[in-house]
């Protein structure tokens, strides 16, 4: 599975995002913006709107948290403490200019680049 599979745009709908997740088989999906994270959203996002709101034809902005979790490269090493001590499933990597580089997964699955 390639790092662009776990991204969507903000401007997604949310039925976009539901079928992101049913492919990528994980809880988290990454909100870019001109190729740079800007949010995250996970399929507990969007169960909680639709419980509150219940609109289908929301966009993904409307629910996305803004402020993720991530981390940049040089501190990949430190990924899974702090996803334990944040209680997430899964964490970006990003590069100097906030693009997420790879996807690290609590369970120790990594999508991204090899090295």
């Amino acid at each position: 599975m390639d790092v662009k599979e776990f991204l969507i745009d903000e401007e997604s709908t949310m039925l976009e995002a539901m079928e992101r997740l049913d492919i990528v088989s994980k809880k988290v999906l990454f909100v870019v913006r001109d190729g740079k994270l800007v949010a995250a959203i996970t399929d507990g996002d969007i169960r909680r709107w639709i419980l509150k709101k219940g609109n289908l034809d929301a966009k993904v902005k409307d629910m996305a948290n803004y402020k993720p979790k991530y981390l940049l490269e040089s501190e990949k090493s430190l990924a899974k403490e702090y996803m334990k001590r944040h209680s997430i499933q899964g964490l970006p990597i990003l590069n100097e200019n906030k693009e997420v580089v790879s996807i690290v997964l609590l369970n120790d699955e990594e999508y991204g680049p090899k090295k």
